[in-house]
């Protein structure tokens, strides 16, 4: 996210702020930790204990 946010910033016409490119890399990591697996184990139909959420 830092790389992101440096490049997108000037983009933008915003100016970098680390803090918030932080902030938004925890969120993003976090949501994407839980929701690959869950859509991983759908796919493949394995018996995993995220393939038995219905």
């Amino acid at each position: 996210m830092l790389i992101v946010g440096f490049i997108g910033a000037p983009l933008t016409q915003n100016v970098f702020n680390l803090k918030e490119a932080v902030i938004m890399g925890v969120i993003f990591g976090f949501l994407f930790a839980a929701i690959i697996p869950t859509i991983t184990a759908h796919a493949n139909k394995d018996k995993s204990k995220f393939n038995k959420l219905k």
